[in-house]
């Protein structure tokens, strides 16, 4: 008997955004400034164009800046993850993964990367629990911080306040956790395991998203209809009403 999955449906489903409805998290409160994250999504999408927001953690919607993001090249089935010293808008972070590189549309794919900007030799990217080789196009030894005198910075999930430059996410997302300020050795087949099972389907990562570390990350969503937040920043909104789907284990 498996004893990794959820025992709840939450873990066997995922939300679908269509483009029209995302969570909103309006204040940069339970953000600090760090050189660390670690990233995890299951993601089913539907779109071959454009460039899709899955995430954006701390977005200054004055100055463009923002503290992290996740994104998708659609047109390219490419990973994007970028990070910003927000307070003067300079880019620390930025990589992205091979075109082509298997996150193809249709079908739900992992995604788990994690770095630490003060080491480059601390920086990981896997793909479906393969590891793959991508552009580091920028890796500064620096934070990736909020702006906090701007209280209303937003954080947003399945879309992003930059539309000049980002499209809403279109698609199905399940288990999205991300923690700021922890660096995961991804190299460690056993830290793999506490996001992904051995035959390729959800760990359980607890009602909070506690398992993995011992403690709640800042984003924490399951699946279900994306109403529920269970990181420890908790004061999330909902616009619209995005649907329940089938997981990547249902």
């Amino acid at each position: 008997m498996r004893v990794d999955y959820r025992d709840d449906l939450l873990g066997r489903t995922g939300t679908y955004y269509d483009g029209t409805e995302y969570g909103k998290h309006t204040t940069s409160a339970g953000f600090t400034a760090t050189k660390k994250v670690t990233c995890s999504y299951w993601i089913k999408r539907t779109r071959t164009t454009t460039i899709e927001a899955l995430a954006s953690i701390c977005v200054n919607t004055t100055g463009g800046a923002m503290m992290f993001s996740a994104r998708i090249f659609s047109s390219s089935d490419q990973v994007w993850f970028s990070g910003y010293r927000a307070s003067d808008a300079t880019i620390v972070l930025n990589v992205v993964s091979g075109a082509g590189s298997g996150i193809s549309h249709t079908n739900w794919h992992h995604v788990l990367f994690s770095c630490d900007l003060s080491d480059t030799s601390k920086r990981w990217l896997y793909l479906d629990d393969v590891l793959t080789t991508p552009t580091w196009l920028t890796y500064v030894n620096d934070n990736m911080a909020p702006i906090i005198s701007v209280p209303t910075e937003t954080t947003t999930i399945g879309a992003d306040f930059l539309t000049a430059i980002n499209s809403p996410f279109i698609g199905s997302l399940s288990e999205l956790y991300i923690d700021m300020g922890t660096y995961t050795d991804f190299s460690v087949t056993a830290n793999r395991r506490k996001f992904i099972t051995e035959d390729g389907n959800p760990a359980n990562l607890g009602l909070t998203g506690e398992r993995p570390t011992g403690s709640q990350p800042e984003i924490y969503l399951p699946g279900g209809n994306g109403t529920v937040q269970r990181g420890s920043t908790s004061a999330y909104t909902n616009t619209g009403t995005p649907d329940t789907v089938a997981g990547p284990n249902p």
